[in-house]
């Protein structure tokens, strides 16, 4: 549950009526969730070592303590005791079960249990001797391992940023430190990928005040990078050498093997695009044309609708959703307001024509006024369209259950009053009010 996947690998679906409790003992989510789990158990045991296969050990859950807590929670020891007594049912005794948290106690101890029925380990670790330390306090005594779950070769990149780019000799140091107290790691990344269509997820905070959406690329500044050829550091050194340097130096031929990895494959061929010129566009056409729209969405998803709703309602779950009304008075002057923002960044048209965009994303930056004023074409017979974008569903934190799309809080128009009276008496307030207006919407991509 995370990998900055969109919505942490949940389906959106899940959010059809709004909300939902994620990991924890509550329905629907632990019927699904064990639904799930036990036919990936079901493939999992065939491919154990036990059975020949190469499936050692078995994650239960990832980072847990981040999200929850077993030690405080009933409701979340119970989840995760349901998923370890499926796997050990399913699985039996052939195969390691373990958990995975922050490298700190405080992590530890809300994500995991402190007995032999599951081994808590830590990733990150910065810090080593202390991330072993919590690693021996969180599980009974010789069943500590001394491993990084997750050791980060590079970071993720969010819009508005600029790329990631760690240092491969400090990434080579932390990965001696570890090594040369007999640790084991894994890599994240090894090899950096890509998110592809609409599966780019983002971070936020509990609050949902912070929105930070993950760019398509994951090359994450891995040690191989996104197109195959080694990655670089922030210092200009080859990081996949300077790892390679580090691991050859503990590796032990007579229980390792041969010390030289296989010979790299040749990257396929690639040529630049272009040449590095200019791309100059040529026609273009106007995505809300009405008999485009019939293209890229031949069916309302819905039709006179009092307001709009989250896109989940509707069954659009990715990509962009289209909200649009026949003003049926004059509204040039009055205030359009998007309540605590769109989800995620909406273009808003009036005949056609560009006047405003909104974007969640402002809202960590302080600037949270998600309003405007129409123009004076906003007249009787116009149309107002609002093309919203879901820029990826939070796949960590709280947040997360609450993370519908679209305008789930509707839109407000509040009409400027033509009182030309200046008696203070009769003219108690400047705005009138709220407008109401019929509303369709159209799936841009519904599934």
């Amino acid at each position: 549950m995370c990998g900055e996947w969109e919505f942490g690998g949940f389906p959106a679906w899940f959010l059809s009526n709004g909300s939902i409790l994620l990991r924890t003992d509550s329905e629907p989510y632990i019927s699904y969730a064990l639904e799930w789990w036990r036919n990936i158990l079901s493939r999992v045991r065939s491919r154990l070592y036990s059975n020949g296969g190469m499936i050692v050990a078995v994650q239960v859950e990832n980072e847990f303590g981040s999200f929850g807590n077993v030690a405080d929670n009933p409701s979340d020891a119970r989840y995760m005791r349901k998923l370890i007594d499926e796997a050990r049912t399913i699985l039996g005794n052939e195969a390691i079960l373990f958990t995975t948290d922050g490298g700190n106690v405080n992590s530890m101890l809300h994500g995991s249990f402190n007995d032999s029925s599951v081994i808590t380990v830590g990733d990150g670790c910065s810090n080593v001797t202390y991330c072993w330390e919590a690693q021996k306090s969180c599980n009974p005594p010789g069943m500590a391992v001394p491993w990084v779950s997750e050791f980060y070769t590079g970071w993720l990149t969010h819009w508005n940023e600029t790329n990631q780019n760690t240092s491969s000799t400090a990434v080579a140091k932390q990965l001696e430190a570890i090594l040369s107290t007999n640790g084991s790691v894994s890599l994240y990344m090894v090899h950096g990928g890509t998110n592809t269509a609409f599966w780019a997820g983002a971070n936020g905070d509990e609050t949902r005040e912070i929105y930070q959406p993950d760019v398509t690329s994951y090359d994450y500044d891995a040690p191989i990078a996104e197109g195959g050829e080694h990655g670089y550091g922030s210092d200009g050194i080859d990081k996949y050498s300077a790892l390679a340097a580090v691991f050859k130096r503990y590796w032990n031929p007579k229980t390792d093997g041969a010390a030289e990895p296989p010979q790299e494959p040749e990257l396929l061929p690639r040529k630049a695009i272009f040449g590095g010129q200019a791309v100059h566009m040529g026609e273009g056409i106007e995505l809300l044309r009405e008999n485009i729209m019939n293209v890229l969405s031949p069916d309302a998803a819905a039709t006179n609708l009092t307001e709009p709703v989250a896109m989940e309602r509707l069954g659009c779950y990715y990509g962009l959703i289209l909200y649009s009304s026949v003003l049926a008075q004059d509204l040039s002057g009055s205030n359009l307001s998007i309540p605590h923002g769109p989800r995620d960044r909406a273009h808003i048209l009036v005949g056609g024509k560009l006047i405003g965009l909104m974007s969640r994303t402002t809202a960590s930056t302080g600037d949270d006024d998600f309003s405007l004023i129409l123009p004076d074409t906003a007249v009787k017979g116009a149309r107002l369209d609002i093309l919203v974008e879901n820029m990826g569903r939070i796949n960590f934190a709280q947040a997360m259950m609450n993370e519908t799309k679209g305008l789930p809080n509707g839109v407000v128009l509040i009409q400027q009053a033509n009182d030309d009276n200046d008696d203070d008496e009769n003219h108690d307030d400047d705005l009138s009010a709220a407008i109401p207006l019929r509303w369709e919407a159209h799936c841009v991509r519904r599934t």
